[in-house]
């Protein structure tokens, strides 16, 4: 059995898979979008292993707001697919986790780029036992203040890594297995990303309503399955959905009334059998 960790919190997306008998692990990094964390997991999971996942741990931030979304929700989703377990950790533990269990007794601080001229920090120290304590809440301090922090200070470059993930990884599956009954402790609907602060830019607020899904929608719609889906559907096979009657199919379209009725998003639904 093992427990499926990954976090997309900074510029690097992280992915390791562990034993949490022996804490040996097989990891990805990559330096690509969060929405690539799947393919780092399926590089490491085959179709036919999922079944070995026992728990799913994702990092909760503080980090990069689109980054932690789609990495918080891509966990919610696997873990609900899977019917497993899913728990938080915070991303500057997962960053801090290697050093500080080496420097035990020492303050170890884990930063992340916020933008903005800011990076997230937050400090750690570890016991003779490896157990990580969190010293302090998450901060955003101005770039000139790093070098006053007193510690160590690790962000998402050093070589440990992947060791680090891991380590922060099984630590937040020990936590979570222990937690008293009823704490609702792997429940996938109690984890959410902590932004600490909140988006580099504020969106528009659109006013979207629900019509249904024309052809004529298919160049808008192919634009919006390519930004978000590495391997996106083409509009052949959408054109294809689209030729379903009402009794086989769902075709809903939303559109912004503020940007004069332009598709936002869809939602598809097929019918398969006679049921």
């Amino acid at each position: 059995m093992s427990v499926l960790c990954f976090d997309t919190a900074s510029r690097v997306v992280l992915v390791a898979l562990v034993d949490p008998s022996t804490g040996a692990f097989t990891g990805g990094v990559s330096t690509g979008r969060a929405q690539g964390v799947l393919e780092l997991v399926d590089s490491l999971v085959g179709a036919g292993e999922q079944g070995s996942i026992e728990a799913i741990v994702v990092g909760t931030g503080p980090g990069g707001f689109t980054g932690l979304r789609v990495g918080v929700a891509t966990a919610r989703g696997l873990a609900e697919a899977l019917g497993v377990p899913l728990y938080g950790v915070d991303s500057l533990l997962v960053l801090a986790a290697a050093t500080a269990t080496a420097r035990v007794g020492e303050r170890v601080w884990g930063a992340i780029d916020a933008r903005r001229g800011e990076y997230f920090v937050q400090p750690f120290m570890a016991d003779a036992a490896g157990h990580i304590t969190t010293l302090e809440p998450a901060s955003a301090i101005a770039v000139e203040e790093l070098r006053g922090l007193d510690g160590i200070t690790v962000g998402d470059d050093h070589d440990a890594v992947l060791a680090s993930l891991a380590i922060a990884g099984l630590q937040a599956f020990e936590t979570g297995q222990a937690a008293v009954e009823g704490a609702r402790a792997g429940d996938p609907l109690t984890v959410l990303p902590d932004y600490v602060r909140g988006p580099d830019a504020e969106p528009a607020r659109m006013d979207v309503h629900i019509d249904r899904l024309q052809g004529a929608d298919l160049g808008a719609l192919d634009i919006i399955e390519r930004r978000c889906f590495p391997h996106p559907w083409s509009m052949a096979m959408y054109a294809e959905e689209l030729r379903r009657g009402p009794d086989d199919g769902v075709h809903l379209a939303a559109r912004d009334r503020t940007r004069d009725e332009r598709l936002v998003g869809a939602a598809l639904a097929a019918r398969i059998g006679n049921s």
